[in-house]
């Protein structure tokens, strides 16, 4: 019985670690969420251009524009 015991108080404890990892992610998928709804859609970060220095088009030519 003490075998059984131990079992379920370890069953019980990674239980409560997932749930809390649950929470930690639903709070971030939200927090991410508000972010997202709170920018224009269709619009880039504002640092966007700093890191775009090169753009390849379909047919494999790229336009390369100074910043």
């Amino acid at each position: 019985m003490a075998k059984n015991d131990a079992i379920i108080q370890n069953q019980s404890a990674l239980i409560q670690s997932q749930a809390a990892s649950l929470r930690t992610l639903e709070n971030q998928v939200g927090q991410l969420a508000n972010v997202l709804s709170n920018r224009p859609q269709g619009s880039l970060p504002r640092d966007g251009k700093e890191h775009c220095k090169a753009i390849t088009l379909r047919n494999g030519r790229q336009i390369e524009q100074s910043v």
